[in-house]
């Protein structure tokens, strides 16, 4: 929702910087809207890698991915994918089009693909949990009241 507002907010202000003048040709209208798409776009690249961050480093770091980067992967990266092949079928002739369309599908497919494999890490890690020893001795080094040591084993219950 963020980065809806966001875009939103810069659509906004370009078109209040450019409203001052009542006379504008049609090519330099085009020209503001040119540049608004351009921005549009470069604003939706940048909001699709914040997913791939998230999502790579929890799978990097043997964490269980969180539930809300996954959704964020899935969403953004299925509108990144898709708007990348609109501009692909649409534009796949031009220079920009081609930039455009292919980095947004690539950027798509890493984020399905990063998500995807955070569901699966998920599933993983918890079927290993389900597995594991609920029960299990530990060594337990304590002192006493009069400031003797004393040595044994303790029983750790995990899962709690």
């Amino acid at each position: 929702m963020r980065r809806v507002t966001s875009v939103g907010l810069l659509v906004v202000a370009l078109g209040l910087f450019r409203a001052g003048r009542a006379e504008a040709e049609v090519g330099e209208g085009l020209a503001v809207l040119a540049y608004t798409i351009v921005a549009m776009e470069v604003a939706a690249t940048v909001g699709g890698v914040v997913p791939i961050i998230g999502n790579g480093a929890s799978i990097s770091r043997h964490d269980r991915p969180g539930v809300g980067w996954i959704i964020t992967g899935f969403v953004i990266g299925g509108i990144e994918a898709a708007t990348g092949g609109l501009i692909l079928a649409r534009d796949h002739r031009s220079d920009w089009g081609l930039g455009f369309g292919l980095a947004n599908a690539t950027m798509g497919v890493l984020n399905i693909g990063l998500a995807s494999w955070a569901v699966a890490k998920r599933t993983r890690n918890r079927e290993a949990e389900a597995r594991s020893t609920r029960l299990a001795l530990v060594p337990v080094l304590a002192s006493d009241s009069s400031g003797g040591v004393g040595y044994g084993l303790g029983l750790r219950v995990a899962g709690w």
